[in-house]
């Protein structure tokens, strides 16, 4: 009985993966490994931490990246694809539903900043929450990504967490030129330029719960109704 138990146990390990020990440098992606193709199968933070820009993957379970806060000298999880523009991803991630949470990106001079970069032209990104994330950046930062390229999907992705910038930040996506499909966020967002709940700044489609480019056209929106109110007060007032 104790061999199958041992059995067991080994082949356990081989289907989701040995995670890498971490330190100060965050994961030597040449000891990261999957164990299935199209798509691949991401099990753990550092499969997450390795992906390459044009494959695709699927999420198999909730994954803790609590651990990232400790990676790279403290500035945690590095976004995947980030760099020029051949690095930027354009495959596939589907969530399946799971959570990632404790995600700390801490990177205040860099610009496209969150889980990804940014997802390019064919990428599309689907069904995952991101959950308690804590993101830093400069210019183009949200907790899925900093940025969506024309052509690029995003649907049925939620966060919730805390991200800041100088600009275009958002809670799910910075700069959005592509599409968002039913994603919502719960993020407090702060920046000093184009901030907003679900994204930054929005040239692309939005189609989802909560899809304020901004926070100021809402309060624009309230003041316009305040000041229309106290109008027709003044009219009904002046003709008694």
């Amino acid at each position: 009985m104790y061999i199958r138990i041992a059995i067991a146990a080994v082949l356990l390990v081989f289907a989701v993966g040995v995670p890498t020990v971490q330190g100060s440098s965050g994961v030597d992606c040449s000891e990261v490994h999957y164990n299935a193709t199209d798509p691949y199968e991401v099990w753990n933070i550092d499969q997450l931490q390795c992906m390459e820009p044009d494959e695709d993957y699927g999420i198999q379970s909730d994954i803790d990246a609590s651990e990232t806060s400790g990676w790279n000298d403290g500035a945690g999880f590095e976004p995947v694809s980030a760099g020029n523009e051949s690095d930027e991803f354009s495959g596939t991630l589907v969530g399946n539903g799971h959570n990632i949470s404790g995600l700390t990106v801490h990177r205040p001079r860099e610009d496209e900043v969150g889980l990804f970069g940014t997802v390019a032209s064919g990428g599309s990104v689907s069904n995952i929450n991101i959950n308690d994330v804590n993101v830093t950046g400069d210019e183009n930062v949200g907790g899925l990504a900093g940025k969506v390229e024309e052509n690029a999907e995003v649907s049925d992705v939620t966060v919730d967490g805390e991200l800041s910038g100088n600009s275009t930040v958002g809670g799910v996506v910075g700069a959005n030129n592509g599409s968002i499909i039913g994603s919502a966020s719960r993020a407090a967002v702060t920046g000093d330029t184009s901030t907003g709940n679900l994204v930054g700044v929005n040239n692309g489609v939005i189609n989802s719960g909560n899809d304020s480019e901004s926070e100021l056209p809402a309060f624009a929106a309230i003041a316009i109704l305040i000041t229309f109110l106290l109008a027709v007060a003044a009219v009904i007032v002046k003709k008694r």
